[in-house]
């Protein structure tokens, strides 16, 4: 089936010379992009299958159907078709999910892979009416307006696509060919005939024109009454406009009726192969007959270039859906129950599961269901949710793991309302069956219920709630785990999920603490990612020790599961766990061990986000050239869109840009940072964004922003007990927390007094553990008084009163930060505090301020 879709239809026989629309697909080079739309059967898919014959460039070919209609699968297949085209089965290996898609992240791989190829390449997709999802065309427009320079684009649809991908920015810049294009013309009427071998009159051509309105499919169609009648006047008169009576008459009432029993016993599958046709039909010259309809032109074409695949022109296949109809249900269920049969066989899934839907064997679809798609390893909730909407609403309220299992798909649209009725409908169902259940079945049902309603307390963080369906479940006996899902759609921490109540530390250890060995005996490996979660909380607590114990407990579970929305965020944590502990090189190396164990379809996304850390660490060593590397700072702006997925990325970006000195973006983009945050309830990336933001403010000397900033941050970290989110800030979050406790003494409000000190304290921990890779930025241990309210005599810290000195001294920034061994931007960094703490603007100010308070002395 998926050679069907990505291989170019055979060209017909004895094809049609068309200059114009040639010439205007000639420009597609000078364009790039080109929109081919009309009704069915006016040539569109045949003029750019012609149009490639000549080209030498590579193409990928996307034929598209109404099961493509889903995100996930239109961009698979999509992606799948440049593979094969280019044969690089790398781009097979990007992560695709809802999520990824929405923050733009699966375009963006997508055009930095395509950008990467040494050649220009064209995509064709046909049948692009098919497609009406809006996050496709949002994601898709996205990609054609980023079209990299050596990628060009056809799009072949039967009506124009949403307008925000072409209306207003493409509507002048595009080839467009519509019906007025696409219409035969007189001469290619006359044409079209001759190869037909039918001579036919000026006034014959005209009359056909003039009915057909050049529609391609309706010259076609007067041809095989011609080549029947020998009577052009009345190939179109009638009722012959009804297309149902020419198929019947003139098409159909042609063959024997062993034929016709053919084909309409095979004009259900959208795709028809020998094999196939052989199991639906019993008719072991299955193969022959195909070829013979195509030879004969009877509304069959070969869809690939072996001829092993074909289809029924989409008006001939409605006409033989509709006689197949007129069959009694008994008949055509055996039909639609044999096809599924021979799907299933040869591991096509959804097309069999669609089959036995046919049938009405929703027993059998259903277990093919949950055979299928309820692990869910490559996220396809939409395609596993439109699967049991297919099914009977009767069977579903009757089947306890169907309803759980809904109730929990609509929870990932925040559908709670649909969600609780579906899982109420669970415990009814439950309750209605539980007596003739077996002791093992009857445990595992009712902890699915029970697990359903822990989902919905999650999301709607109602910790008590959940905790009291956990306690339930513990005092049942599972032989079979609950869950076999990637939990993680896409988030480098798992704090940043639901599961982590979006960074709340105080219901992760509510819920979780107490029954993480319950979870394992529930869930099995899967228990791991809540392990992680739980290690994640202890690791920002600052108990170290309790993380690593933690992991470690879990470790067997998490390399046998390796899934990578578990394996990214632990290898992330334990590089962290080095970090904190001055091993920054153990730290690289630990990402490297998670870059291994990655499978290799895991995708770029998580692997993404390993480099990201990397960059992250390499900030930390104000190693901005590695940084860059790994960040690919060059492709990044500040006005990209901001997404869940992408905030991580966003976050790393705002630090480098810090880094180089470019404060004025990097608190523009910390402020949108800020925003999304706030909307989303993301607690755990509101408090970095906020420290950051407060680091900036300081760093440009808007000390009052700072501390009203810090103030927040300082307010919501305590209230869950955060302290590494500040303290691995290092030298200028000490310098900020000094300076805050002197700010909140003054105000008279010391709410957070004992907080900020206990951070302050780790802080200059964590400052002295990493002296050995920075020595520059160890603190003065004087630091702490002297800006808790002492003379401004003394509010200078040694280093600072140096770089005073040379500056008396008349050295330049340069001169002074060799003379010091540290960095020109650490001389700035210390110029700009001297400025603040003596309240001057100038070098030369604090110069006469320091001699006239004796500094100098």
């Amino acid at each position: 089936m998926l050679q069907t879709k990505l291989s170019v239809p055979s060209m017909p026989k004895n094809i049609v010379n068309r200059k114009n629309v040639d010439e205007k697909l000639m420009l597609l080079p000078e364009y790039r992009i080109a929109l081919i739309t009309a009704p069915a059967g006016y040539g569109k898919t045949t003029a750019v299958t012609k149009y490639l014959m000549h080209q030498p460039n590579k193409f990928a070919w996307f034929s598209l159907d109404a099961s493509d209609n889903d995100p996930i699968k239109f961009w698979r297949y999509l992606i799948m078709s440049v593979a094969l085209s280019v044969k690089d089965y790398s781009f097979a290996n990007i992560l695709i999910n809802e999520e990824l898609l929405v923050s733009n992240f699966v375009p963006n791989f997508f055009i930095d892979m395509l950008k990467a190829l040494p050649e220009d390449i064209t995509l064709i997709l046909d049948d692009y009416h098919f497609i009406d999802n809006a996050l496709i065309e949002e994601s898709f427009a996205y990609f054609i307006r980023s079209l990299p320079p050596n990628v060009n684009v056809i799009i072949v649809s039967r009506r124009e696509p949403d307008s925000k991908m072409f209306l207003f920015e493409y509507k002048n810049t595009s080839i467009r060919l519509g019906m007025k294009e696409l219409r035969f013309s007189y001469n290619e009427i006359r044409e079209f005939f001759v190869k037909k071998g039918i001579e036919l009159g000026e006034s014959e051509i005209e009359y056909l024109l003039r009915h057909t309105e050049g529609w391609a499919a309706g010259v076609a169609i007067s041809s095989f009454y011609i080549e029947q009648r020998d009577d052009v006047y009345s190939s179109l008169s009638g009722d012959n406009g009804c297309l149902d009576k020419f198929f019947r008459n003139e098409v159909f009432a042609m063959w024997p009726d062993d034929i016709k029993s053919f084909l309409v016993r095979t004009s259900f599958p959208g795709t028809l192969s020998g094999p196939l046709c052989f199991s639906i039909t019993g008719d072991d010259k299955s193969k022959d007959i195909l070829k013979m309809l195509v030879s004969h032109n009877s509304f069959v074409v070969p869809v690939d270039q072996e001829n092993n695949l074909y289809a029924y022109h989409p008006l001939f296949k409605d006409f033989l859906s509709r006689e197949l109809q007129k069959e009694n249900d008994e008949f055509r269920s055996a039909l639609y129950r044999k096809a599924g049969a021979w799907f299933l066989e040869s591991d096509d899934i959804l097309e069999a599961i669609s089959s036995y839907v046919l049938a009405g064997d929703y027993e059998r679809a259903l277990k093919l269901i949950y055979e299928k798609y309820s692990r869910l390893e490559l996220c396809e909730y939409g395609t596993y949710q439109k699967l049991i909407e297919s099914l009977p609403p009767e069977l579903c309220e009757k089947n306890v793991l169907v309803c759980a299992d809904y109730s929990w798909l609509l929870t990932t649209e925040n559908r709670l309302v649909d969600a609780e009725y579906w899982a109420d409908k669970a415990r009814a169902c439950f309750d209605s069956c539980e007596k003739e259940l077996d002791a093992d079945e009857r445990a595992f049902l009712e902890a699915k219920v029970a697990a359903a309603y822990i989902n919905l307390a999650i999301i709607k963080m109602d910790v008590n709630t959940a905790a009291a369906h956990y306690q339930k479940i513990s005092q049942l006996s599972l032989r079979t785990p609950l869950l076999t899902a990637e939990m993680n759609t896409g988030e480098v921490s798992l704090l940043k999920t639901v599961y982590g109540f979006s960074g709340g530390l105080n219901k992760i250890d509510a819920l979780y603490l107490k029954n993480i060995e319950t979870l394992r005996e529930l869930i099995g490996d899967i228990s791991s990612y809540f392990a992680v979660l739980l290690a994640e909380c202890q690791y920002e607590r600052n108990d170290l020790q309790a993380a690593y114990t933690t992991l470690s407990k879990f470790m067997g579970s998490i390399t046998r599961l390796k899934f990578p929305g578990i394996v990214v965020p632990c290898f992330i944590l334990l590089a962290k766990d080095k970090y904190a502990k001055g091993r920054i090189e153990e730290a690289f190396d630990m990402l490297e061990a998670g870059r291994r164990m990655l499978p290799s379809k895991s995708g770029s996304t998580w692997r993404r986000y390993l480099d990201l850390f990397t960059a992250s660490l390499y900030i930390y060593k104000r190693d901005a050239e590695n940084a860059s590397r790994y960040l690919e700072a060059e492709k990044r702006s500040v006005f990209d869109a901001l997404s869940g997925a992408c905030e991580f990325e966003h976050i790393v970006f705002a630090r480098y840009l810090m880094l180089s000195n470019n404060y004025d973006e990097s608190l523009l983009l910390l402020s949108r940072l800020e925003e999304f945050a706030r909307k989303d309830a993301r607690t755990g990336s509101l408090l970095e964004i906020l420290s950051l933001k407060a680091i900036n403010y300081y760093s440009r000397g808007e000390t009052s922003e700072a501390m009203t900033v810090l103030h927040e941050a300082l307010d919501l970290g305590m209230a869950d007990g955060y302290v590494r989110s500040f303290v691995n800030e290092g030298r200028p979050m000490a310098e900020l927390l000094v300076k805050y406790r002197a700010w909140e003494k003054l105000k008279g409000d010391q709410k957070h007094s004992k907080y900020a000190k206990t951070l302050l304290d780790s802080t200059n921990s964590f400052i002295q553990t990493t002296a050995a890779y920075d020595p520059a930025e160890t603190v003065s241990p004087d630091d702490d008084d002297a800006l808790s309210g002492a003379p401004a005599s003394s509010l200078l810290s040694a280093r600072e009163l140096e770089v005073l000195q040379l500056m008396a001294a008349e050295c330049s920034n340069i001169e002074i930060a060799n003379k010091l061994f540290i960095t020109e931007r650490t001389v700035k960094h210390h110029s700009s505090r001297i400025y603040e703490k003596l309240g001057v603007k100038k070098r030369l100010e604090a110069i006469m301020k320091a001699r006239e308070m004796k500094l100098f002395d």
